[in-house]
């Protein structure tokens, strides 16, 4: 009788497989992400190649002008190439290029005072960019210069200084300037130590400026009006072969969050009506009161109110209608705590604070006539 021998197939066990799996992940996972950041290096490459070739052809259009000529429609010293056009397309990639021209006061034959005439030659900036990744930015600078030598101009200068709460500069701030008497508009930014130096100006009064840049506030000068007689700061004056400067401060906006309790620390659910100021001002009225540059009437809902987009500053918080007569703010710094007509808080730039107002049974005192 014959004895047939027949060979086991084996196969993987899922142990077996899922060990070879996870070698395989282990094997390919750096392969796929070198791949992947090779991509993308790849491709931030072309996009600056790209970028820069843009850029210099901008350049070399601009070396081809007259002298007088080169300056941007919204800039100064002012001319017809476009400070920001259009986007252009170039390999399917959508770029955006900027234009920036200024005058520079050259140290070599002095600076202004001792240079009367202090706009020695101009300097220009072209960036390109693409308009879904601004990080592949790419800039260049050159100089141009006049033919011939510098002559007297009957024009002023006028200087403005951009800093923050804490007193640094305020690099790349937006700063508008026009005067509509002149035919003047100037949209320019502050250089690396947040001033910007503009010459060859007309002499003229009125001369509006205003400074601000993304996610601050905004500062300005403002013009004498019915409503604000005697502004301050004042729209400038350039004045013939002098210097007009004016410092203007911004910083990162905050917001607050204010909550009404009573004196046991539960919400007060009725509205409360009330006036809220900061302390800064931008001049005074006839009868020498303050014009608060922040001034806002809000009303709680169920004992809180978010205020958002406020500069650093500090807030009075005053009852308003007849919730001044209902309730009276508790000043709970004071020992033993008492009614007051109004309190003050200070908020810091780029906060997110909370503020806590106590209120009891009103109304309260009314506050000390001025001296």
């Amino acid at each position: 009788m014959c004895q047939i021998n027949r060979a086991k197939n084996r196969g993987f066990t899922l142990t077996e497989l899922l060990v070879a799996l996870g070698i395989l992940v282990v094997v390919v996972t750096p392969l796929i992400v070198a791949l992947v950041k090779n991509n993308k290096f790849i491709i931030k490459n072309k996009e600056k190649l790209i970028a820069e070739s843009i850029a210099s052809e901008k350049i070399e259009i601009i070396r081809n002008m007259p002298f007088a000529d080169v300056g941007t429609d919204t800039g100064w010293p002012h001319g017809t190439i476009e400070a920001e056009p259009a986007p252009e397309t170039a390999a399917g990639i959508s770029f955006q290029t900027k234009v920036r021209i200024a005058y520079v006061d050259d140290p070599f034959d002095q600076t202004w005072p001792t240079d009367l005439y202090p706009y020695d030659y101009k300097k220009v900036e072209v960036s390109s960019y693409p308009v879904q990744n601004p990080a592949s930015k790419v800039t260049l600078t050159t100089n141009f210069s006049p033919l011939g030598p510098e002559t007297e101009s009957a024009t002023g200068i006028l200087e403005v200084v951009v800093f923050n709460a804490n007193g640094d500069p305020v690099p790349d701030a937006n700063v508008e300037i026009t005067n509509t008497g002149e035919g003047i508009y100037i949209l320019t930014q502050t250089l690396i130590d947040g001033k910007i130096f503009i010459p060859a100006l007309p002499p003229a009064d009125n001369y509006h400026i205003v400074v601000s840049k993304t996610g601050y506030s905004t500062c300005q000068t403002y013009p004498v009006t019915v409503e604000n007689p005697n502004p301050d700061p004042k729209d400038q004056t350039v004045y013939l072969l002098q210097l007009t400067s004016i410092a203007l401060p911004i910083d990162f906006l905050s917001s607050m969050t204010i909550s009404t309790t009573d004196v046991n620390g539960a919400p007060i659910i009725d509205p409360v009506a009330f006036t809220i100021h900061g302390g800064k001002t931008i001049g005074t009225d006839d009868t020498g009161a303050p014009i608060y540059k922040y001034t806002s009437s809000q009303t709680t809902s169920s004992g809180i109110i978010n205020l958002t987009d406020l500069e650093w500053d500090s807030y009075t918080f005053t009852l308003d209608g007849a919730s001044a007569v209902q309730f009276a703010i508790l000043d709970t710094t004071l020992d033993p705590p008492e009614p007051v007509y109004s309190i003050s808080f200070s908020l810091p730039p780029n906060s997110n604070s909370s503020f806590n107002i106590t209120l009891t049974a009103g109304p309260a005192p009314p506050p000390p006539p001025n001296p």
